[in-house]
């Protein structure tokens, strides 16, 4: 080859390099060609040097120029199957390298202290803003923004007064207020394990996942309970406040208190429960209570009484219940008034029975039984058949929880008999012995009455007409008192009152109005025409019994004068 010759190259050598003797290119066709320009200045670099490199020359030797410039180091672009020259020669005929990167020699890095000026910069203003809104908080809005945090903590809850207890004549304990509670929990403070949500960790997450499992197979078995029901209640975190049960027992709830004194969540709030130790025993009069309200017998008509006056308690509260020494404000309560009745448990559980065996006996439907003293009006019994037992009242039929002796009338029948010949008595118009011709049966205006016995014109005293219950005997001899004069007595006797025995639902009767016709007179004469209550006629008789004064009912418990 003559030196005028160029001298030819493989292609894709940037760096001028042929490949040694018989060695084939990279497979693939994967060889870079060099660029044009770095083709030209290494040949003219080449020819200045007035060598060529040896045919055998091993790869990847770099040929020295004859001017002494430095050997460039080997870069990757100078390998086989790469695209880019690693080494060019400027104008000058000297080599220029280049970064593998292709930054530009000479171009530093941004500093270090730059960067760190520019964070703190940042961080200024994010605590500039920050400042700025505790700055409006704490100081332009403080009063407001302490009002609205106090009364997010602050909690207002009733404190209940205990309720009166109902005892008989001598002290026996008809009804009394055990002290039980409702079982509470907080779903919400649950599920955030008692912090704020926005305090929680993932190990309170973790911990807030099983609590309801873990409460529920606490609390099931102690409050007699489903666990799967309880644990259900107790996820649902959108609830603040989910009964658990009622009316648990106090020392249950100690129990409970203690076993979770580590779960967060559940409280109690008080809601006394009424027991009645005699059961069936006067629970006409006593009457029952629901859902803390009296709805039947004393327990109802005498209920703001027995209430008492509710207390209120302010507390400050957090996640974890009560802060105990936060601002705290307690209203006590004013208890309920004790009832002392006339009646007598022993005697009425008597009468009560008695009375059963004889409306049993006669196939009847209901039936009462009155005891009174006659000289103080005081009741000593006061029966009712059927009854129920006030500890399970909804066991009972709704008419038999009331009572009969005060809201049932009826037409007295010859009980009238009594009154209506005690009022000729003490008019002057009849003796014991004044006697009466009278027939069977007597005309009382378009109806005929029968006696109550058969008999044709006889001659009957007024001790007979009571002691045989001759209707028209008592007829014949009402009519010897004006009408008017006759309903006057009646009044008197109490029909068509009230007694106002304290009792809820008492009805006064019926007496017919002034200027009454002459039949409806007959009609009264012989306890028709005019309704009654069995205390009210139980009253009447007691005031023919005790000398013809209507008795003073005495009180049980102000202020009402006439409870039994």
């Amino acid at each position: 080859m003559s030196r005028d010759e160029p001298t030819r190259r493989p292609r894709g050598d940037a760096s001028g390099r042929g490949s040694s003797s018989g060695r084939r290119p990279e497979q693939g066709g994967k060889q870079a060609s060099s660029s044009r320009s770095g083709q030209a200045a290494t040949g003219r670099g080449r020819q200045g040097t007035g060598r060529e490199r040896p045919a055998g020359a091993g790869r990847g030797e770099q040929p020295t120029a004859r001017s002494g410039a430095r050997q460039a180091p080997r870069s990757a672009a100078s390998r086989p199957g790469t695209s880019r020259a690693a080494t060019s020669r400027t104008a000058a005929g000297r080599p220029s390298t280049r970064r593998p990167g292709g930054r530009r020699p000479g171009r530093k890095p941004a500093s270090t202290t730059f960067r760190l000026r520019i964070l703190i910069m940042l961080i200024a203003v994010v605590f500039s803003f920050v400042g700025a809104r505790a700055v409006q908080i704490q100081v332009f809005n403080g009063k407001e923004t302490a009002a609205q945090a106090a009364t997010k903590m602050t909690v207002a809850r009733d404190v209940p007064a205990v309720r009166g207890t109902i005892t008989g004549r001598d002290g026996q304990v008809m009804a009394l207020t055990e002290s039980t509670v409702n079982v509470i929990a907080d779903p919400k403070a649950i599920s955030t394990n008692g912090r704020e949500a926005e305090a929680m960790s993932a190990k309170d997450r973790e911990r807030a996942a099983v609590l309801p499992a873990e409460m529920a197979a606490i609390i099931a078995p102690r409050l007699g309970l489903d666990a799967a029901e309880v644990e259900a209640k107790l996820r649902r975190s959108d609830s603040r406040y989910q009964v658990l049960a009622k009316q648990v027992p106090s020392s249950t709830w100690v129990d409970l208190s203690a076993s979770l004194s580590k779960y967060p969540g559940i409280t109690r709030e008080s809601n006394p429960r009424r027991i009645y130790p005699m059961g069936t025993v006067g629970s006409n009069v006593v009457g029952f209570m629901s859902e803390g309200k009296g709805v039947a017998g004393l327990e109802r008509s005498q209920d703001p009484s027995l209430t008492g006056t509710p207390g209120r308690e302010i507390f400050e509260t957090s996640p974890m219940g009560k802060i105990p020494l936060g601002n705290q404000v307690l209203t006590p309560a004013v208890d309920g008034t004790d009832l002392q009745l006339t009646l007598d448990p022993d005697m009425q559980m008597m009468v009560e029975q008695r009375l059963a065996a004889r409306v049993q006996e006669v196939s009847g439907n209901w039936g009462v039984a009155i005891v009174m003293d006659v000289e103080t009006g005081e009741l000593l019994s006061l029966a009712n058949y059927p009854s129920f037992d006030p500890n399970d009242p909804g066991k009972a039929k709704p008419g038999d929880t009331g009572n009969r002796a005060v809201n049932a009338v009826y037409e007295p029948g010859s009980v009238q008999k009594v009154l209506t010949l005690a009022s000729l008595l003490d008019a002057g118009l009849t003796t014991p012995d004044t006697e009466y011709r009278i027939d069977g049966t007597i005309d009382v205006g378009t109806h005929t009455v029968n006696d109550s016995f058969r008999h044709g014109p006889i001659d009957i005293t007024t001790r007979g007409i009571l002691v045989r219950s001759s209707n028209v005997g008592a007829i014949t001899a009402a009519r010897d008192m004006d009408s008017d004069t006759l309903r006057d007595y009646m009044l008197k006797f109490g029909l068509g009152t009230k007694t106002n025995l304290g009792l809820p639902g008492e009805l006064g009767g019926t007496v017919p109005g002034a200027n009454m016709p002459q039949f409806q007179a007959d009609s009264m004469a012989f306890g028709y025409g005019v309704s009654v209550s069995a205390v009210q006629m139980a009253a009447a008789v007691a005031a023919v019994a005790n000398g013809a004064s209507t008795p003073s009912r005495r009180s049980s418990a102000p202020p009402a004068p006439t409870a039994p």
